[in-house]
């Protein structure tokens, strides 16, 4: 079976939590499947760290970054450039091109459109309830990651249910682990001045990340703790104005000298950040799935997040779940996570225990057995390993 997988949805300067999620599940296909083959669709330079004789790179054309572009080469361009590669189906991220002369499977991962008060913007929020829309009548297979999620699917696309397939995404336990080192301590001294114990938050500025009251929580912890455990915050790429509230707000407390905004990171750093963080902070109310979560979880790190229904399917009872709106019960959650050691136990067990649940070979051969089952194909040779959930199992 050959795949084209778009990767135009990205843009091709800076990597995301959809970057490394293609690059693991490329990378794992290939070693699971002798039969499998790859061709990715990307912009010049942008590619995925996988090198192999089965894997082909067009390049060349409009990313993310030239975003009016991007939507005309992926709706009129790729759909004829992956049957001219003799591809058996186009991997896709958010839309089904108008333009599609093979199947499509249609990774449908953000759904923040569905609710104005995230603030993505009038023109961006019709764009993507239609192209979602569309993508839901003609895809071949559409691809989300939790139930939450299908759930929201199925509010707006019943009739897609028996190929809407809930696929868990995966961690890679080779870089996410709680196996430290002094050797990782000194380079996070070294690179950022981190010499112990601190808050960590790993995101995207957006509005519904809630960087703000997160801050407006940490803010109030007493100044001693603040001194002890800063507030690392990893991430950029916003829209609105959330990084400078956060910033404002730490400077009206007093607290300035004790965040440190990092920006983004390189790949290599991120997983030494999570590893010696002393808790893990996610007050996002809008995910699908939120993967740092438990890469944080499988770092052996407590997790204070968001009491939203995604979070308490994913963490399963093994984080603080708490309101960030409430800025009493926040900054109380905040300070238990570190100063109750039977509650950090708890968390960091259990915590390991449900990560360990979650792997990019379940991911792979869910998505390959789900588009092999969707094409008509025969069942690949992991055919049965993991049971496929789709949406109209439990609906």
């Amino acid at each position: 079976m050959k795949l084209g997988l778009s990767l135009l949805c990205e843009q091709p300067n800076r990597k995301t939590g959809l970057t490394s999620l293609f690059t693991a599940f490329v990378r794992e296909g290939l070693r699971l499947y002798p039969d499998l083959e790859f061709v990715l669709f990307c912009a010049e330079g942008q590619s995925l760290d996988v090198e192999s004789p089965r894997l082909t790179v067009q390049g060349g054309f409009a990313a993310n970054d030239r975003l009016a572009a991007r939507l005309m080469t992926e709706h009129f361009l790729i759909g004829p450039a992956a049957k001219r590669a003799g591809c058996d189906a186009l991997l896709t991220t958010g839309l089904v091109p108008l333009w599609a002369p093979l199947p499509v499977a249609m990774h449908l991962l953000t759904l923040h459109h569905l609710s104005a008060s995230n603030q993505i913007g009038g023109l961006r929020s019709w764009y993507r309830n239609w192209a979602s829309r569309h993508g839901l009548r003609q895809a071949s297979l559409v691809i989300t990651n939790t139930r939450f999620a299908c759930d929201q699917i199925l509010a707006v696309g019943a009739p897609a249910a028996p190929k809407l397939l809930q696929s868990y995404e995966g961690i890679d336990h080779r870089d996410f682990h709680p196996r430290g080192s002094a050797e990782e301590r000194d380079l996070l001294q070294e690179r950022f001045g981190l010499a112990g114990p601190y808050f960590f938050w790993c995101s995207n500025f957006y509005p519904y990340k809630q960087a703000e009251l997160l801050m407006e929580a940490w803010c109030a912890l007493p100044w001693a703790l603040r001194e002890r455990m800063p507030l690392v915050m990893v991430g950029g790429g916003a829209w609105g104005e959330s990084k400078e509230k956060s910033l404002a707000i730490a400077e009206r407390c007093g607290a300035s000298s004790q965040v440190r905004m990092l920006g983004w990171v390189h790949d290599h750093e991120v997983p030494l950040l999570f590893r010696h963080a002393a808790v893990f902070v996610h007050p996002s109310r809008e995910e699908t799935f939120g993967r740092s979560v438990l890469e944080a979880m499988a770092s052996g790190v407590p997790c204070v997040v968001q009491g939203i229904p995604v979070m308490k399917e994913v963490t399963a009872g093994h984080a603080l779940l708490v309101d960030f709106g409430d800025r009493a019960a926040a900054t109380a959650a905040l300070q238990q996570a570190v100063e109750d050691g039977a509650l950090r136990e708890r968390l960091v067990a259990g915590g390991l225990a449900r990560a360990a649940e979650f792997s990019f070979e379940r991911l792979t051969v869910e998505r390959i057995e789900a588009l092999r089952r969707q094409l008509g194909l025969r069942p690949g040779e992991h055919a049965g390993r993991f049971p496929l959930v789709f949406a109209d199992s439990f609906v």
